[in-house]
């Protein structure tokens, strides 16, 4: 908890995921670690497409303009520049399996397919991810893939991903709260 206390402090944290997170970490049963509200990006990478060669032009926890993707598309790169809507993504530890197969339960009921345990020992560690993800390769080697009119199109359909992504995560919350409140 003291992580995240510092992390709100410094603003790392996406604004709007603070709610669900206090939410989570108010119970006796759940904490949660790094999680992501979901986002609207712009990034580079090499060929090899790893962490490590990674690195991010533009970053959004909300809804762009035309004019962002214009401007990120600017940058050099003789990788591959890659336009992204990422979905949430909740990493959770609960006390017992029984809270942990509670909470999943919870996500299917709204559509998440993505959820999982992904460890028992020492702690359960839970992740829930959001369905809602845009991957589009927008320029190669310094020349676009997309053209100034279809940006335009890319940022309607980019915002409007990103907006169920919001409405999956607000029906969660409401479900949690709902399901989990003391």
């Amino acid at each position: 908890m003291s992580k995240l206390i510092y992390a709100t402090e410094k603003e790392l944290v996406d604004k709007k995921i603070i709610p669900f997170l206090n939410a989570i970490n108010n119970t006796d049963l759940f904490y949660t670690t790094s999680s992501c509200y979901g986002r609207i990006t712009v990034d580079a990478s090499d060929l090899k497409i790893s962490k490590k060669t990674h690195a991010w032009i533009m970053k959004h926890h909300e809804k762009i303009e035309k004019t962002q993707l214009h401007d990120a598309l600017k940058k050099e790169n003789e990788g591959i520049i890659w336009i992204r809507q990422l979905p949430f993504i909740l990493h959770i530890y609960t006390k017992d399996i029984d809270c942990a197969q509670k909470l999943l339960v919870l996500a299917k009921k709204q559509g998440l397919k993505k959820c999982a345990i992904f460890q028992i020992e020492p702690r359960i560690f839970i992740q829930l991810k959001g369905e809602d993800v845009i991957e589009i390769p927008a320029k190669y080697k310094n020349k676009l893939l997309v053209n100034e009119n279809e940006l335009e199109k890319i940022t309607e359909i980019l915002n409007h991903s990103f907006s169920k992504n919001e409405e999956r995560l607000s029906k969660l919350f409401c479900e949690f709260k709902d399901c989990f409140d003391n």
